[in-house]
């Protein structure tokens, strides 16, 4: 066989060999689940609820979790690291809310929220030494916590709390700074025509702020850091 057509019979057979195509194939993906950012609960119309916000241990896992402190029965519970906030909402009576968290151990991220709702509401501060600010009518922050609807504000026993009413903060209920510790109060701003300072005690008494009053208990000093005062009464 000569070689011009042992060269072409070569030539045809080369042409019948496909092209190699790779296939991509994608396969369909499971449904997932979100998981929840908030631990969120709502009491029930028509019932006083006594609460407990606190951290604990659960096969090794920070856990928030809700207690109730009546039966101190579970409410809520859920991971750390699946929270980035918490939301609790009071029921139309007169509820109760205590902090029992180190807030120096959460990201700064999480954001808290306390609703206290009708009723005669109130918030009982963590162990750590604590500022509250009082912003608004019956609302303010403590360290990660806001709060609104809550009449009453108590420190914890043996620590020092700091309650600082800004510009436009009232309460319509009181202060009790928690047995002993050192707490103060401070007027931190605001322009008033009068403050009426009216002790009925060594560390309680009640001040008079163009109308608006402060009760108060527990505390050391009161001091006074208002923008504008034309009159201090004692």
């Amino acid at each position: 066989m000569s070689l011009a057509r042992t060269f072409q019979r070569f030539r045809s057979r080369s042409k019948k060999i496909p092209p190699i195509r790779n296939k991509v194939y994608f396969e369909p993906l499971e449904p997932r689940l979100l998981l929840s950012s908030d631990l969120a609960y709502t009491a029930a119309a028509g019932t006083a609820v006594d609460l407990t916000l606190r951290m604990q241990k659960v096969d090794d896992v920070d856990t928030l979790q809700l207690i109730n402190n009546i039966d101190q029965s579970i409410v809520e519970s859920q991971a750390l690291y699946d929270t980035s906030t918490v939301v609790i909402t009071g029921a139309d009576q007169d509820d109760t809310l205590r902090l029992d968290l180190d807030f120096d151990d959460l990201l700064d991220s999480m954001l808290f929220n306390f609703y206290g709702g009708l009723g005669n509401d109130t918030l009982i501060g963590p162990a750590d030494n604590s500022t509250w600010h009082i912003t608004g009518e019956d609302s303010g922050t403590i360290a990660s916590v806001n709060f609104s609807e809550v009449e009453n504000l108590f420190g914890a026993p043996n620590n020092e709390d700091t309650f600082s009413f800004e510009a436009g903060g009232s309460l319509s209920g009181k202060i009790e700074g928690g047995a002993g510790g050192f707490d103060s109060l401070i007027i931190a701003g605001g322009t008033y025509d009068s403050i009426i300072f009216s002790p009925t005690g060594p560390n309680s008494g009640i001040i008079d702020l163009d109308g608006e009053l402060i009760a108060y208990s527990g505390l050391g000093p009161v001091l006074v850091n208002a923008g504008v005062v034309t009159d201090v009464i004692y």
